[in-house]
């Protein structure tokens, strides 16, 4: 096997591992898949924790079904929806809040995994925003 067959296959272990971090896309907003195979933004320690996400899920094209079990699998782990569905670029996405105010990097990994396998069939993860817990803290958008 020649040395770039050795590194490709590496890295894409790595990245289905989990060893890469995901960058959420700024404005314009492509609406790239999250998951699988990446770990969570990275929030900043400290005062700026705890924070409470929000995930932004894609489901344009969704089919009735894939979007009635979506939204159960979202129930189900705690997640609230936001009543309101958002045309983003042209593809139609949902909100949800994550169930928890998360206190440390582990427990952003572990929440940012749960919403990955919340999005079931055509449902696909495309942007998690980290608002601060504290009403008068300032707004995380990574």
């Amino acid at each position: 096997m020649n040395k770039a067959a050795i590194f490709t296959t590496i890295s894409l272990a790595a990245m289905l591992a989990g060893c890469a971090r995901w960058e959420p896309e700024t404005n314009p907003v492509e609406l790239t898949q999250a998951c699988p195979g990446k770990r969570a933004p990275v929030v900043g320690e400290g005062p700026e924790l705890p924070v409470r996400a929000t995930y932004n899920f894609v489901i344009e094209g969704v089919s009735d079904a894939d979007l009635k079990a979506f939204l159960a699998n979202l129930k189900s782990n705690g997640f609230s929806l936001v009543p309101m569905m958002f045309n983003l670029n042209g593809k139609d996405t949902l909100f949800a809040n994550g169930p928890a105010v998360l206190g440390s990097q582990s427990g952003v990994d572990a929440e940012f995994n749960l919403a990955c396998r919340t999005a079931l069939g055509d449902v696909y993860l495309t942007h998690v925003r980290f608002n601060s817990a504290d009403a008068d803290g300032p707004t995380r958008v990574r």
